[in-house]
């Protein structure tokens, strides 16, 4: 059983991520909020608020693995489409002629992701030095 804290205290960090944790697991296991106060000497409106700092750190770990997700999504796409960007502009050697996609291919690539594509990550295809 937690200490009885006075009325007004502020709760530390440190006592608010274990706070939470505990409200959390407690939570659960199907233990009420007024349960739960009295277990961690805490009013009902601070369990309230313990459980809702667990559910936003869990929300933002989850935005982390998601982004990282999305990230490494995008850079498969990019490689994919610089690999093909690779192949049309090597010469066609059946015909013998370049395929000449490339160059607007390339550009499509760039507008489209225009944060994710850099002049410095690879050159633009068909570009004279100039960027598009």
């Amino acid at each position: 059983m937690g200490a009885k804290r006075g009325p007004g205290k502020n709760l530390t960090e440190d006592e608010r991520a274990r706070l939470s944790s505990e409200a959390l697991e407690k939570w659960g296991r199907g233990i009420s909020k007024k349960q739960i106060a009295k277990e961690l000497g805490v009013s009902f409106q601070t369990v309230q608020s313990l459980l809702r700092y667990a559910a936003a750190q869990i929300d933002a770990e989850e935005k982390v693995e998601i982004r990282a997700q999305i990230v490494a999504s995008i850079r498969v796409v990019k490689r994919r489409a610089w690999d093909e960007l690779d192949r049309r502009r090597a010469p066609d050697r059946s015909k013998g002629r370049r395929a000449n996609r490339a160059p607007a291919l390339s550009s499509l690539l760039l507008i489209r992701c225009p944060h994710f594509c850099s002049a410095s990550s690879k050159p633009t295809i068909g570009s004279s030095g100039s960027t598009a």
